[in-house]
C-alpha cells in the first residue's frame, strides 16, 4: 500500500521534475558568498584535516524545483543546518568546507528516487552534482594545501558526493582522500557500487582503512518496506562498529547523538551519549535501532513507518567524528 501511494505521488510530481531539467551555468566558487561554510581562517587551519560537506534536501517549494540560496530564509536555514551537522567534526579539529549547491527540492528529489535510472527523473539532480564537482575542484585548488580530507554528505548530499567520487579522478589517498561518509545514499548494491566506482574505492568493512566509502540507512525494528532509499541486500555498514556483520552493537558504543530541532533551527543541537544501539539487517540493506516508529523519529511516518532517514547522521554524530579522526591518523602514517 505504501509503495503504491508513493508511486502515485511520483506521478503527481513528474511535472515538477521536468521543470528542473535545464543544467544551469557554473557557480563561481571563488566567491566567499557561494559557501555555506568556508573554513579558511579557523583555529584548525594548521592542524587536523578538512571536511568537504554537502547538505541534504532542505527545501520543498513546488514553484522552485531547485533551492535558491539567494533567498535569505533558505540561506539562513541551510547555514544553521550545515553548522549543526558538521559541528562534531569541527570540534575534532576539522576545517569545514560546505558550498551552496542547487539541490532539487523535496518533491523533485523524491520523484527521482522513485524512478532510479530514468533520465528525465534523475536530470533534476544534475545541477547539484555539477555544483558539487565545481566547488570541490575550487576547494582543492585554493584551500586544500595538501591536507587530508574527508567527504561527508547525507541523502541528496550523498548522491552528489557519490557522483563526485565517480567523476573526479584526482580523488585518491595519495592526494589526501581519507574516507567518504555517505549515509542515506539510495539503492546502493554491490553491483551499482562497482559499476560507478570500479575498484578505486573499497566499501568500509572495519573501523580502519583509508580511501573507503561508507553508507547506511537507519530504521526502526518494525520498519515497513521503503522504496525511497533501501534495497534488499544493499550495501550498508553499522556506524557504531564500522563492520558489515549482523552482530548487534550496544548503545554503550554510541559516543553521542547530536539531535537537531528542525522547528527551532537557531537553537543549538542537544547531545546525548549512548543514545541508541544498532543492528545491521543485511536482508533490508539497513540498520535497525530500538526506537519507536510512528514517532518523532520518523516524523509520524512521513516517509513510511519506521524510516529514520532524517537521523542517519544525527544518531551517530560522535562515531562519525571519532572514526574520521582515526582514519586521518592512519592516513598520516601511510602518507607522511
Amino acid at each position: 500500500m505504501f509503495r503504491f501511494a508513493a508511486l502515485l505521488f511520483a506521478a503527481f510530481l513528474s511535472c515538477i521534475a521536468s521543470a528542473g531539467q535545464k543544467l544551469l551555468a557554473d557557480i563561481d566558487y571563488g566567491r566567499a558568498d557561494e559557501w555555506v561554510i568556508l573554513g579558511t581562517n579557523t583555529a584548525a587551519k594548521t592542524s587536523g584535516f578538512d571536511v568537504f560537506y554537502i547538505y541534504p534536501t532542505l527545501t520543498n517549494d513546488p514553484d522552485r524545483p531547485l533551492m535558491d540560496r539567494t533567498d535569505p530564509t533558505v540561506a539562513a536555514k541551510t547555514r544553521s543546518f550545515a553548522t549543526a551537522q558538521t559541528k562534531p567534526l569541527a570540534e575534532a579539529g576539522a576545517r569545514i568546507f560546505a558550498p551552496f549547491v542547487r539541490q532539487a527540492s523535496y518533491g523533485a528529489a523524491i520523484s527521482a528516487l522513485l524512478n532510479p535510472g530514468d533520465p528525465s527523473a534523475e536530470h533534476v539532480l544534475a545541477n547539484g552534482k555539477r555544483d558539487t564537482l565545481v566547488a570541490f575542484r575550487t576547494y582543492l585548488q585554493r584551500w586544500n594545501d595538501g591536507r587530508p580530507f574527508v567527504l561527508l554528505g547525507h541523502s541528496q548530499g550523498a548522491i552528489d558526493l557519490f557522483a563526485l567520487l565517480r567523476d573526479e579522478p584526482s580523488i585518491t589517498p595519495e592526494n589526501g582522500f581519507v574516507a567518504a561518509y555517505l549515509p542515506g545514499l539510495p539503492h546502493l548494491t554491490p553491483e551499482t557500487f562497482r559499476e560507478a566506482l570500479g575498484t578505486r574505492f573499497p566499501f568500509a568493512i572495519s573501523p580502519h582503512g583509508v580511501g573507503v566509502v561508507a553508507t547506511w540507512h537507519t530504521q526502526s525494528e518494525d520498519c515497513e518496506e521503503n522504496p525511497y532509499f533501501t534495497t534488499p541486500n544493499g550495501l550498508c555498514v553499522n556506524p557504531l562498529t564500522w563492520t558489515t556483520n549482523a552482530t548487534p552493537a550496544p548503545a554503550s558504543l554510541n559516543r553521542f547523538a547530536e539531535l537537531y530541532d528542525y522547528r527551532n533551527p537557531g537553537k543549538a543541537a542537544n547531545r546525548y551519549p549512548a543514545f541508541c544501539g544498532a543492528t545491521l539487517l543485511p536482508e533490508r540493506g539497513a540498520i535497525a535501532v530500538p526506537l519507536p516508529s510512528d514517532s518523532q523519529w520518523d516524523a509520524r511516518c512521513f516517509m513510511g513507518r519506521g524510516c529514520f532517514h532524517m537521523n542517519d547522521i544525527w544518531f551517530f554524530a560522535g562515531n562519525i567524528a571519532s572514526n574520521a579522526v582515526e582514519r586521518v591518523r592512519e592516513w598520516r602514517t601511510t602518507h607522511p
